[in-house]
C-alpha cells in the first residue's frame, strides 16, 4: 500500500497510453452506456484527484513531477480519448456529448492536483488563468459542435460487405431537416473486439460525401477492389492492413 502512495500519479499516464494504443491500432471505441462512461469518467476522476492530494506526503520525486505535469498529461490523455470516439457516425450525438464534457472534468481534476503539487505561487496563478482562457474557448467551440450534431439526424442507410467480410461500405445519411442534409460513403473494417464497457470498432474513412439521400451503386468485384458509380477504388488506398 504504502509504494502505490509514493508513485500514485504514474496512474496518469494510464489513459494517455490506453487510448493512444487505441488510435494507432486504427479502432474507435463506442461505450456500451454513454451515459455510464460519462458518470464512470466523472467519479474516476474525482476519486484520482481526491486520492492524489491525500497521497502527496508519501509521493517520490517521479509522482511530484508527475502532479505537476498533471495539466498536461490529463487533458493529452482526454484529447486523444475524443478522438478515439465516433463523433462523425451513427453515434454522432452522444460521442459529441462526451466529447463536450470529459475535457472539462479532466482540466479541473488536474488543475486539484497541481495547485497541490506546485510551490511556486506566480506559477499556479499563470497556469489557473491559461486553463480558464483554454476552457472558455473551448465551452465556445463545443456550442457550435453540439449546435452542428444535436439538430441532424444521423442514419446507417446501406452497408455492403466484400466478399470475405473483412470490409464494408456503409451510406450514413445525415439529415438536417429544412436546411437539407448529405450523404457519406465509408470504408471501414468489420473487426470488433468487445472490451466489456464498450467496443473497439475500426475506424471509417470517407471516400465520397453527396447530396441528401443520393443513391449510389457499389459493386465488390474482388476481397479489396469496388466499383462505387462507376469509378474503381481499392482498399489499400485508404485502410493499411496489419
Amino acid at each position: 500500500m504504502t509504494y502505490i502512495k509514493k508513485y500514485f500519479n504514474l496512474l496518469t499516464l494510464l489513459p494517455l497510453l490506453l487510448w493512444a494504443m487505441v488510435l494507432g491500432m486504427g479502432y474507435s471505441f463506442v461505450p456500451v452506456s454513454y451515459n455510464g462512461f460519462l458518470i464512470g469518467f466523472l467519479l474516476l476522476h474525482i476519486l484520482y484527484a481526491f486520492f492524489a492530494v491525500k497521497f502527496k506526503s508519501y509521493a517520490e520525486k517521479i509522482s511530484k513531477a508527475l502532479g505537476i505535469l498533471t495539466p498536461v498529461i490529463m487533458p493529452a490523455g482526454t484529447i486523444i480519448l475524443a478522438t478515439v470516439l465516433e463523433t462523425d457516425g451513427i453515434y454522432a450525438k452522444q460521442s459529441a456529448l462526451c466529447a463536450a464534457f470529459i475535457l472539462p472534468v479532466t482540466v479541473i481534476t488536474s488543475l486539484v492536483v497541481f495547485f497541490a503539487y506546485a510551490k511556486r505561487e506566480w506559477v499556479k496563478i499563470m497556469v489557473g488563468i491559461t486553463a480558464g482562457f483554454i476552457l472558455g474557448i473551448y465551452f465556445i467551440i463545443c456550442a457550435g459542435f453540439l449546435w452542428s450534431r444535436w439538430f441532424v439526424s444521423f442514419e446507417l442507410t446501406r452497408s455492403v460487405t466484400s466478399p470475405d467480410g473483412d470490409y464494408a461500405i456503409e451510406i450514413i445519411t445525415y439529415d438536417e431537416g429544412a436546411m437539407g442534409g448529405s450523404t457519406k460513403v465509408c470504408l471501414k473494417g468489420t473487426d470488433e473486439i468487445f472490451v466489456g464497457l464498450g467496443t473497439l470498432k475500426e475506424r471509417s474513412h470517407a471516400i465520397e460525401h453527396g447530396r441528401w439521400a443520393e443513391e449510389y451503386e457499389i459493386i465488390w468485384t474482388d476481397n479489396e477492389t469496388f466499383i462505387l458509380n462507376g469509378e474503381e477504388y481499392c482498399v489499400k488506398d485508404y485502410i493499411t492492413a496489419p
